[in-house]
């Protein structure tokens, strides 16, 4: 495209400037396959659980370290993750305030009797899942020094098709107690 003339790249100028996309193709093959030939092309992220002031952490699908099982991204830039046998997915995460926090998971659920759990330094919580989008999971103990959050998933026996995730929702301490009814912050 020629951006100075054409701004909104509405015209392909690859077939009146062949060399130049020929060469430019080439180069970002090349730089696309060294990403590809480090061990860890992809850094994914920390998420930090009891930051000062937040009223809790969101943990996105597709910042997950390690994922095991049939977790797959989902659309181009994998916004989101689907899974539809027992899997896990991993997050580095960094502990600022440890504490107990309650934790929701949005995914699109389709049938009812799936589980899903999320564990930190040795503690767990653990929920039936119901058909729909958001999941209250319970509430987990967050040990300080812990380094990662593991979620699993494990399907209904019958479960049609693939499971949607996108986030889980550690919900704070002071959060909780402020987001109930009747509390005027």
């Amino acid at each position: 495209f020629d951006l100075d003339a054409d701004p909104s790249e509405t015209t392909d100028v690859k077939e009146r400037f062949p060399a130049d996309a020929k060469r430019l193709e080439s180069q970002l093959r090349a730089w696309y396959e060294g990403i590809l030939k480090n061990e860890r092309p992809y850094q994914s992220p920390i998420y930090l659980v009891g930051r000062p002031g937040a009223p809790g952490a969101v943990v996105h699908f597709n910042g997950a370290c390690r994922l095991t099982g049939d977790f797959r991204g989902e659309g181009e830039w994998a916004h989101s993750l689907t899974a539809s046998s027992g899997s896990t997915a991993t997050f580095a995460a960094r502990v600022v305030t440890p504490g107990r926090y309650r934790v929701a998971l949005e995914a699109d659920v389709k049938t009812s009797g799936a589980r899903g759990s999320l564990a930190c330094g040795g503690h767990a919580t653990t929920a039936v899942l119901q058909a729909g989008a958001l999941h209250e999971l319970g509430v987990l103990e967050v040990p300080a020094g812990a380094t990662e959050l593991t979620f699993t998933y494990e399907p209904a026996a019958a479960a049609p098709g693939a499971t949607r995730f996108w986030n889980l929702v550690l919900l704070a301490p002071d959060a909780q107690s402020a987001s109930r009814p009747g509390k005027r912050q």
